[in-house]
């Protein structure tokens, strides 16, 4: 049998929190990250979600059971969505999500795509002619209210994950989000966590920076970032947190500062030499994943960093 996030991901193992590849990561790197100038297959705006669709995978999940006009043998939501399957639970899902994907995509897809949607036998037959987008996966709707670099327009189509494993946003309705999104071979624009794409309060530095690549200004040398806990349990996913009143020190031939997270597990560094500095955190219990590597602030007016500790766990 396979779980329902199995059937949807194409693997048959469900995700865990930190299954996608852009999770923290100790590696400095300049920000803000803009693409180039003038690139026209690549966007970087501020904007407020209109329609996002679906909602969650509970949300999914309603809408399967809606178009098909049948109640379905089982139920999932936000919490079960990897229980096991049947393989007549399974046929079930795969003709609700059919009609789902049809439902959703009818005015971007071809009638040749329809057909063969139509006549899918599994995900992957119905996952063919999303051509590159993710699916299962959101739509989202945003009316954009401040540009940095891509197209001139007042409101914004993308496609992105549902989120977890496959690194797609969870872009909430009426949420205003800082969006970098590329078009892809199908001239549809995508994006992921990985872009970086997020909620403006998540990062409120990085919001700061753009505007002020914006007007040409240059924003005196800091560092920034955030401290995540991992906590892995036997037979568990992996729980990831964020890490109030980690000690962080930030180390260099100009000088040596200290500097506690916040309860966000945010910290900062403001109004720094440019030097080469070596950021390191202590947390009894705790362990450091990975190396942080050196900021080199001679090149760079500013850095983030986002370190992930560990914490073994138990049964």
């Amino acid at each position: 049998m396979r779980s329902v996030f199995a059937l949807l991901l194409g693997f048959s193992v469900a995700p865990i929190a930190v299954a996608c590849s852009c999770a923290p990561s100790p590696i400095p790197h300049a920000c803000p990250a803009l693409p180039d100038i003038g690139r026209r297959d690549e966007a970087v705006f501020i904007g407020t979600v209109v329609e996002s669709l679906p909602k969650s995978w509970k949300h999914l999940f309603e809408l399967a059971e809606r178009v098909s006009g049948k109640r379905f043998s089982f139920k999932i939501d936000e919490d079960n969505g990897d229980r096991e399957l049947t393989p007549a639970q399974q046929r079930e899902w795969i003709e609700g999500m059919k009609r789902v994907t049809i439902l959703m995509w009818r005015d971007i897809l071809t009638p040749a795509q329809q057909e063969q949607i139509e006549r899918a036998t599994s995900m992957e037959d119905i996952e063919g002619p999303a051509q590159g987008v993710s699916w299962p996966g959101r739509r989202v709707r945003l009316s954009v209210s401040e540009r940095f670099t891509g197209p001139e327009v007042p409101e914004f189509e993308l496609f992105t994950g549902m989120g977890g494993g496959d690194c797609g946003v969870e872009f909430k309705e009426g949420g205003e989000y800082v969006v970098s999104a590329w078009c892809g071979n199908a001239g549809r624009w995508v994006t992921s966590i990985c872009s970086p794409t997020f909620h403006v309060a998540e990062n409120p530095e990085y919001v700061k920076g753009l505007r002020a690549w914006k007007k040409g200004e240059m924003l005196p040398p800091h560092v920034y970032g955030r401290i995540s806990g991992a906590v892995r349990r036997e037979g568990q996913a992996t729980e990831l947190m964020r890490l109030p009143k980690v000690p962080i020190s930030l180390q260099g031939d100009c000088g040596q500062f200290s500097a506690v997270t916040d309860s966000d597990g945010r910290f900062i560094f403001e109004d720094l030499n440019r030097c080469t500095y070596r950021l390191q955190s202590r947390l009894v219990g705790w362990t450091t994943v990975g190396s942080i590597w050196p900021i080199d602030l001679t090149r760079v007016s500013c850095a983030e960093v986002h370190v992930l500790l560990e914490q073994p766990g138990g049964k």
